[in-house]
């Protein structure tokens, strides 16, 4: 629920992925993001984009573990290796439930590609 997101305080939480291949369903969770700062919610990916490493919460922002990457609390780069920003994932609030659109990206690139 969207009330449980602390405001201004960065929240890792886990996203419910339900993907159709044929005549099976695979279901996976992924780790995510959420900055709530009023009535405005920021979801971000926890994958770094730089090479794929899980990003944590750090003093100033995120920050990842494997490559000293560094980003400010709004995803934005501050300093390391990689070449983007944290990779910003749509969503929407239904019923006070945050719905994430989790997608998967390119890793490596100064810009944003999708994978799948």
């Amino acid at each position: 629920m969207v009330a449980d997101v602390p405001n201004a305080l960065p929240t890792k939480l886990n996203v419910d992925i339900v993907q159709d291949a044929g005549w099976a369903q695979i279901n996976n969770q992924q780790s995510v993001w959420v900055v709530k700062k009023g009535d405005t919610i920021s979801v971000y990916s926890a994958v770094c984009p730089h090479l794929g490493c899980s990003i944590n919460i750090s003093e100033n922002g995120f920050a990842c573990p494997c490559h000293h990457s560094t980003w400010s609390g709004d995803g934005a780069k501050t300093g390391g290796p990689t070449l983007r920003g944290m990779d910003t994932l749509d969503h929407k609030v239904e019923n006070g439930v945050l719905k994430v659109k989790y997608q998967y990206f390119k890793q490596g690139l100064a810009g944003k590609e999708s994978l799948a």
